[in-house]
């Protein structure tokens, strides 16, 4: 296999893997908004717009393997990469965990 080959599919697993689950681990939800990590510069009208939806949440510059990668657009579950619930920073765990 080629090197140009092996780069691309390299990312096309990466953005494979960064989807979000099918539905939400807490309330059976399919809608879900990213979490943009990192030093975000100025906001454009598409951020904005994006923020202005709950599509987009930014979360700061320290990253941590805790964090979520995806919040529920429905019920506001934290949900990391691997589709679990993202722990709640109050009790460890989400409250609606529990109503699966």
């Amino acid at each position: 296999m080629a090197t140009d080959e092996r780069a691309y599919e390299d990312e096309w697993e990466e953005e494979v893997e960064a989807q979000p689950p099918d539905k939400c681990p807490a309330c059976g939800g399919n809608r879900f908004g990213t979490y943009l990590r990192g030093l975000i510069d100025a906001p454009d009208d598409e951020l904005l717009r994006q923020m202005s939806q709950d599509e987009v949440r930014i979360t700061g510059c320290l990253v941590s393997d805790e964090d979520a990668c995806w919040f529920c657009r429905d019920c506001d579950a934290d949900i990391h990469e691997e589709g679990w619930l993202a722990p709640d920073e109050e009790d460890g765990f989400q409250a609606d965990y529990d109503k699966l």
